[in-house]
């Protein structure tokens, strides 16, 4: 409720009902409703701040209930002026009737009921403040007087009594008591005085208004966003100004009132007279001091009275006192600092720029700026944070609110209701530029206030400079799973169900990295089922399941905002990670931020390939926002908010500090901060507001950035500030704060009880901040650099190794007991000063220390840091000191080789390695070098040398081969010959019942490195391969069953396949499938891939041997075996093209396609990418519904692009192209080039026979159909389509009999019916067609249903069968198009067109 004083009886009386009701001559309004022009503020009460003259210092209010609606404010100003009109009417008339309270009554729904206990028929919404009753009263109380001094008669309603020494006044309060319905009646109030509220209401605690206030969290802790509620003392606002909670419904009600009166002003007075800024501001002066009190005129009018009604304070002589105190007021130029009674800041200010306006200032021009500013008030309610912040002569930074951003923050919470509200986008990703200091991080804080709305949970990754990337992204999500556990019981039980149901048995894969997942899942976190084989599965295995949690923890239940803070700094390997996340189509309900800086970023690094290859990703759903400098009105607002002072006054200063800072948000809020420290921007105590020299500060010599600035800024700080934040600095960009104490304490820098202080004053003056698990860091990296610029750079080095070598000796030798983060903390800072070691017993010393933090990080899965802590310890030692320190180089060596393999560096790790096997005193100590070798001369391309290598190996085991490629060939034969022998002649279990070696490492180890070896030497030497299988088979049914024999049998399997001889092939199927249930699905990722490109699609449907290779897939990747489970992935698409479901259609095929060829480029396996390409055009040119596009397109390889790659390799991707070509050319009937291309084919067959099985099927069926449709059209070499024919047909006719009728009945017949039509046998080819359709039906081969229709259309029509040739070629073209096959449906239809009804 807003609480006016009016005058009485002088025509000099007026306010904002004066305003109201007066009528529209400039005379008039003087006479009645105005001030005397040429009042002004008396000098006492000015101040000059930067060259204005305002004396209305500032008052600090804060937030509490929203204020009231626009609407509401329109409509009382429209009742208000109703209500009055028939009053003023009166007063201004010489002959106007009396005037009938009645005239005053409004409409029941109007009626609104305030807080302060009126209780009238109609009751408003909670919290909002009464509008329309004080103005209305207001307004006819006015009138009403004036009514009276014209000598207007005043006639009372039928029902009241006419209230005796009242006056006109008294009769308007009586009436509208009635209409309000209340006891406490307004009786006394003989010049229509109301009194304010009680001041201690204005500072209502917030128990007492029954309501809580919901505290926005910043970024960091939005998830843990929580109602809090605050009570605060209350009382009189002169004696209790600081520290107090103004109830902002007076504020917000005061300032409604004040848009009114501007308002009225303007069509009263300002549309006639023009706009005078001094009368508008004595008049809005006068609606404020009733608000807020005037103590030095009113003092008796403040009586307190807390609940219901208005209290007459002592009857009419406190309203007696009103009006000849407003009178005194303005005859003397004497008024009182409406912020020193409690107003806020920003409307004293606003007020006193109008009233002290004159021709040579000038700041408002007309109402409607008067107008903007207030509703400017209103809209950003600065005001609400003036109590703690500029009551405190504080610069009021508010980190949550940004300036000059409308634009970029509708792009964010665009990106954001796609994602997470409206879910038209599973997943994207948002990338936020700009250069440092711009407000990236303050941008994406505008997200905060949705989070706890939207169920959000955010996960912040700042990466730094300072490397160790892949720790940074995994504590974040370390973090996430202990905040989750926190919040909402029913979110938590859902991402525990949804964690526990992707992880599967393998959750504690992930414990090394996410510690904190075992209070997400309890104590139910398993031990893994799968082990890797290597660093680098290893590597992989954590990365397969990593991804697997995050595509757990997003979902539309609980979506996840994930922040990529600085992304630039990110190293290629952490990047990988994040590449792999973006990519995965299996993510939903998550939006990616990556905030970078411009200035940090070329194409060529890391981060800029993935973004340009993230701007290419059709699937990933991406826009962007770039941040540049804030213009001169943006500026503007950051300064009229930080100094709580209306932009219209701030202007002049921030103009000339957007010419200082080119407008870069951060170099603006430290220059601000470093005037404050050179006194040209003060804040007056007395007039409790901020001054600036505006000239001075224009001179003013700046410096060239915000670090120099900064740096500056810090020096001034005392010794101890300057001491904590230098040492913190040289810790890095995060750091522990115990580490910092010790240091503070070591140096001598103050004792253990200055440090707080010291640490506290950083904290609240924004430069370091605590972070959500504690851990300290600074709050932004521009401030970073200016406390490490207080360490000369030259003396950096020197500070870092003695800040170490401190470190080390304050821990006294037990480096046991430290906890990681101390000891990456220790070697960091002795590794920065590496350079200045020249004691070789130090560095010694130091090698120990990195290979303890390099064996600490691999325990982490953290593998590039490993490395580096690795290498940098092999750095330290030379040679003799494999003499006497003969366990700390072999360690440091080994895990050196092992770490580089995982990111890749086989360079690094051949050499590491192969010093390893220099300076090893036995196999044993050589045998992990060994073992990682074959891999780094694999990841090389080396294959020769791998195979070399291994074979050395084998030959220390006790396994010789022999060297020549005869010689290899010869053995190879024989050791055939030997094991179909063995393998006849053995039951099935007697093999899979032998005994389990156990207790021969050798034995088993011999095992391990023929499996190695032979995968190696499938691409590079199948003779070789065959050789090391048997020797493996030989060695289990010799010596015993290891896990790899289910391998060495599956591997034989493949080989005897291939060679044609299925029986055994199905034998020793059996045999390793038994194995591999033995041994606990231990390989079998291989094992099923071997299988399932072998025998089983003789004996199996082939769309289950495909689903068979999925599986291979998801157990490879499941263990880290990324290569094979890719190869299995790769075979699991070719297999699926030739055998689909019913209802499969190319359309959804071709997303599968899509799909792994993005996992496979996630995971640098672009060969694979190479092998899919003509599969994946092949799919779009015959989905393609352009009659006139070439089906052939692009199915060509390129000759010099393929010489790149292995010799093996180049010969797969010309066998699939010319597959591809080969079916083709039999779907549309291009023949030409068709024998060279079946030649060829059958090249490269030879070279390797040992192809996948489904492969050789389709290769040999489409064949068989060019040679018959060849033979049909009298092809030249008719010899030779007749020689391929008959191989076609009897290798089907074999088939069939040794395998299942599934995959083959429907391909033989419809060569057995090709075969009869070009032998002139009708009736068999008539039932071959018919039975081929059905078959295929029934497999549901919906592409050879299609083909055996064509294929039975055109014979048929061929002889003159026109009906049911049409028949079956118009059954051809449904179901190619239900197949999706558009481009092959229009060619029949073609077909169709040629033939004619007879």
């Amino acid at each position: 409720r807003l609480s006016m004083s009016h005058g009485a009886g002088s025509a000099e009386g007026s306010g904002p009902a004066g305003a109201i009701a007066a009528p529209v001559s400039a005379s008039t309004a003087t006479s009645i409703g105005g001030f005397q022009p040429d009042l002004m503020p008396s000098a006492s009460d000015s101040a000059m701040m930067g060259g204005i003259t305002s004396p209305f210092p500032m008052m600090n209010i804060s937030p509490t209930l929203s204020g009231p609606s626009t609407s509401m404010a329109d409509a009382a100003a429209a009742v208000a002026s109703a209500a009055a009109a028939p009053v003023a009417a009166a007063a201004t008339s010489a002959t106007s009737p009396p005037i009938h309270l009645d005239s005053l009554q409004l409409d029941s729904d109007l009626i609104l009921s305030g807080e302060d206990g009126y209780g009238g028929p109609t009751q408003q919404p909670s919290g909002q403040p009464t509008v329309i009753n004080d103005l209305l009263v207001a307004a006819a109380l006015e009138a009403a007087q004036a009514a009276e001094t014209a000598g207007t008669e005043i006639s009372h309603p039928p029902n009241q009594q006419e209230t005796t020494g009242a006056g006109a006044a008294g009769a308007v309060t009586e009436h509208f008591n009635d209409l309000r319905g209340v006891d406490h009646k307004l009786e006394g109030h003989a010049v229509g005085h109301l009194d304010p509220i009680p001041l201690e209401q204005m500072y209502l605690p917030e128990d007492s208004l029954g309501s809580t206030r919901t505290t926005t969290a910043s970024l960091e802790d939005s998830q843990e966003t929580s109602l809090s509620s605050h009570s605060h003392a209350h009382g009189h606002i002169h004696s209790h100004g600081q520290g107090q909670r103004l109830h902002h419904d007076v504020v917000s009600s005061a300032v409604e009132t004040a848009l009114l009166s501007v308002q009225m002003y303007r069509s009263s007075v300002e549309c006639t007279a023009g706009f005078d800024a001094n009368f508008l501001g004595r008049t809005l002066y006068d609606l404020f001091i009733e608000v807020f009190g005037d103590e030095k005129y009113d003092q008796t009018a403040h009586t307190s009275h807390r609940g219901g009604g208005i209290s007459s304070g002592g009857g009419q002589d406190n309203d007696i006192v009103a009006e000849p105190a407003k009178r005194e007021r303005r005859n003397t130029d004497s008024y009182q600092s409406l912020a020193m009674l409690g107003c806020p800041v920003v409307l004293s200010n606003l007020i006193g720029c109008l009233m002290n306006q004159s021709p040579s200032e000038v700041f408002y021009s007309s109402s409607n700026e008067v107008e903007n500013d207030l509703r400017d008030v209103l809209l950003n309610r600065n005001w609400e944070n003036e109590a703690s912040e500029v009551g405190g002569g504080q610069l009021c930074f508010d980190e949550n609110q940004i300036f000059g951003r409308d634009d970029e923050v509708s792009i964010l919470f665009s990106a954001y209701d796609r994602v997470v509200r409206e879910r038209r986008e599973s997943h994207s990703f948002l990338a936020i530029s700009g250069y440092s200091g711009t407000g990236k991080t303050s941008l994406v804080k505008q997200l905060g206030s949705r989070f706890l709305a939207d169920n959000v949970s955010l996960i912040r990754c700042n990466f730094t400079a300072q490397g160790q990337s892949m720790s940074v992204l995994f504590q974040a999500f370390d973090d996430y799973c202990r905040v989750i556990s926190g919040r909402d019981r029913n979110l938590f039980d859902g991402v525990r169900r949804d964690v526990k149901e992707a992880l599967g048995l393998q959750s504690g894969i992930l414990l090394r990295c996410l510690p904190n997942l075992r209070s997400l899942l309890g104590e139910s976190v398993d031990s893994p089922t799968m082990t890797a084989e290597t660093k680098e599965e290893e590597m992989n295995r954590v990365l397969f399941y990593f991804i697997k949690f995050v595509e757990a923890i997003s979902s539309p239940e609980h979506p996840i905002v994930v922040v990529f803070d600085d992304i630039q700094w990110c190293d290629e390997s952490c990047l990988d990670l994040v590449r792999l996340i973006l990519r995965n189509t299996e993510i939903t309900s998550a939006l990616f931020i990556g905030c970078y800086r411009d200035e940090n970023v070329i194409n060529d690094d890391p981060f800029g390939k993935l973004f340009g290859e993230l701007n290419m990703e059709a699937s990933l759903p991406m826009s962007s926002i770039r941040l540049t400098n804030l213009s001169t009105e943006g500026v503007n607002e950051f300064v009229s908010s930080a100094l709580r002072l209306n932009k219209r006054f701030t202007r002049p200063l921030a103009q000339v500090l957007h010419r200082k800072t080119q407008g870069n948000p951060m170099f603006v809020r430290h220059l601000l901060l470093s005037l404050t420290g050179d006194g040209l921007l003060n804040f007056s105590v007395v007039d409790r507001r901020w001054q600036w020299n505006i000239e001075a500060i224009s001179a003013k010599s700046i410096a060239n950035s915000s670090v120099s600035l900064m740096v500056g800024m810090m020096k001034t700080h005392q010794q101890s500030d300057q001491d904590a934040l230098r040492l913190a600095a040289l810790l890095g960009t995060k750091f522990k704060l115990e580490i910092l104490e010790r240091l503070f304490v070591l140096y001598q820098y103050g004792s253990t009880s200055e440090f707080p202080s010291s640490i506290e004053r950083a904290i609240s003056g924004g430069i370091i901040i605590i972070d959500s698990c504690g851990s300290l860091r600074f709050s932004h990296d521009q401030l970073f650099q200016a406390a490490r610029a207080l360490t000369p750079s030259q003396e950096q080095p020197r500070a870092h190794l003695d800040i170490g070598r401190r470190l080390l000796k304050s821990i006294d030798g037990a480096l046991n007991s430290l906890s990681p983060g101390f000891l990456t903390t220790i070697v960091d800072q002795y590794n920065a000063g590496i350079s200045l070691i020249t004691d070789h017993e130090e560095e010694l010393a130091l090698a120990e220390l990195n290979l303890l933090a390099g064996e600490a990080a691999l325990a982490s899965a953290s593998y590039l840091q490993a490395a580096i802590y690795l290498l940098r310890g092999c750095s330290l030692v030379c040679e003799d000191d494999w003499n006497s320190h003969y366990n700390t180089c072999l360690r440091l060596f080994t895990f050196s080789g092992e770490a580089q393999i995982t990111q890749g560096m086989a360079e690094g790790a051949v050499t590491a390695l192969t010093t390893v096997l220099e300076h090893g005193r036995s196999f044993d100590d050589k045998l992990p070098a060994h073992q990682a070798l074959l891999t780094a001369y694999t990841i090389k391309g080396d294959h020769s040398e791998a195979i070399d290598h291994g074979l050395l190996v084998l030959k220390e085991l006790g396994e010789d081969f022999p060297l020549g490629a005869d010689a290899r060939q010869a053995a190879s034969k024989a050791d055939l010959i030997e094991i179909c022998g063995v393998l006849k002649s053995k039951p099935f279990d007697d093999i899979v019942s032998q005994s389990t070696i156990e207790n021969d490492p050798t034995k088993i180890l011999a095992m391990q490195v023929l499996m190695v070896v032979s995968r190696i030497a499938y691409n590079k030497d199948p003779k070789l391969m065959l050789l090391l299988v048997y020797r493996m088979v030989s060695r289990t049914m010799s010596s015993g069953l290891t896990s790899e024999a289910s391998f060495a049998f599956a591997a034989l399997s493949f080989a005897l396949c291939g060679l044609g001889k299925y029986e055994l092939s199905s034998f020793c199927a059996r045999i390793a499938s038994a194995l591999l249930q033995k041994f606990e699905q231990k390989y079998s990722h291989i094992v099923l891939l071997l299988l399932n490109c072998s025998i089983l699609p003789y004996s199996q449907p082939q769309q289950a041997c495909a689903q068979q290779l999925y599986t291979g897939y998801e157990d490879g990747m499941s263990v880290g075996a990324v290569e094979w489970a890719l190869v299995n992935l790769s075979r699991n698409l070719q297999g699926s093209l030739f055998a689909p479901g019913p209802n499969s259609t190319l359309a959804d095929y071709l997303k599968r396609v899509v799909k792994a060829n993005e996992t496979m480029v996630s995971f640098k396996h672009e060969l694979f990418v190479l092998y899919n390409k003509f599969l994946h055009q092949a799919i779009e040119n015959l989905s393609s519904n352009d009659e006139t596009s070439d089906p052939f397109l692009s199915l060509t390889y390129d000759e010099d692009a393929l010489s790149q790659y292995a010799l093996q390799a180049q010969m797969h991707v010309k066998r699939k192209s010319l597959t591809f070509r080969i079916w083709f050319g039999c779907l549309f009937g291009k023949y030409d080039g068709m024998k060279d291309m079946i030649d060829e084919l059958q090249a490269i067959a030879a070279r390797n026979p040992f192809a996948p099985s489904f492969d050789t099927h389709n290769d040999y069926f489409y064949i068989g159909l060019v040679a018959f449709a060849m033979l049909r059209n009298d092809a030249a070499d008719k010899e030779y389509w007749k020689s391929v024919a008959s191989i076609v047909t009897e290798k089907f006719d074999e088939w069939v009999d040794i395998g299942s009728d599934w995959n083959f009945m429907s391909k033989r017949q419809m060569i057995l019916a090709e075969r009869a039509y070009c032998g002139n046998d009708v009736e068999i080819a008539k039932s071959a067609y018919e039975e081929a359709i059905a078959k295929a039906n029934q497999t549901g081969f919906i592409h050879e249903e299609a083909l055996a229709c064509e294929l039975a259309g055109k014979f048929y029509c061929e002889r003159g069968e026109m009906s049911d040739g049409r028949y079956f070629l118009e059954k051809a073209v449904e179901t190619y198009a239900r197949w999706g096959a558009n481009r092959k449906a229009i060619h029949v239809k073609s077909a169709l067109r040629s033939y004619h009804s007879p």
